[in-house]
């Protein structure tokens, strides 16, 4: 489908969002295109339906394994992603430890910077708090899928909490003195993980 101007009756050459006279609005892209799926434009993105071409809005859908919702103007956020979730964290990697820290103006200490990076509520600020957000796995711990949350100590007393890259490694905030960076299980092993739901 092509989008052509109602006034002039030519082909839109540029990218655009365009209001249809029934009071509609659709993505054209560049080469006239009417365009389905999920697009950015100006700073935003927005996802317009692969039949009818129109943006969706007020509605929460699945592309891939991303979930993502379209609030009343059409602007599309990630719902629940587990590849957002480890980006954010490893976006952080060099930031100081600092104890108490859950934010990056700040620093983080290893349960802030899976707080932050979760968007997880003041209810779940702690390792402890945090491990009770899923069923403890202890088998293939070094196997964890990405995005999983590996605890060390034990159930009732987990002393630190670190982000699977679901390769044996993992993102964390370790100690003072130090930075947010990636570690390695096979230099320090976690007890059990957890998949957040």
């Amino acid at each position: 489908y092509y989008y052509f101007d109602p006034t002039t009756y030519l082909k839109l050459d540029h990218q655009d969002y365009v209001r249809s006279q029934w009071g509609d609005w659709y993505m054209v892209g560049s080469d006239g295109v009417v365009q389905s799926g999920l697009v950015s434009w100006k700073g935003s993105t927005y996802y317009f339906d692969s039949s009818t071409f129109l943006k969706v809005t007020n509605k929460t859908f699945t592309v891939g394994n991303t979930t993502y919702k379209a609030d009343g103007n059409g602007v599309v956020t990630v719902v629940n992603d587990v590849n957002a979730k480890v980006n954010k964290a490893l976006g952080e990697i060099g930031v100081p430890y600092v104890w108490g820290g859950n934010s990056p103006s700040v620093g983080f200490d290893c349960s802030g910077l899976v707080q932050w990076a979760y968007g997880l509520s003041s209810s779940y600020r702690t390792t402890y708090q945090q491990q009770a957000l899923g069923t403890h796995v202890y088998s293939n711990v070094s196997s964890a899928p990405k995005g999983a949350l590996l605890f060390f100590g034990s159930d009732s007393a987990p002393y630190h909490v670190a982000i699977s890259l679901g390769d044996g490694s993992y993102v964390h905030a370790p100690t003072v003195g130090e930075n947010v960076k990636i570690g390695y299980q096979k230099y320090f092993t976690p007890s059990y993980y957890i998949v957040l739901s």
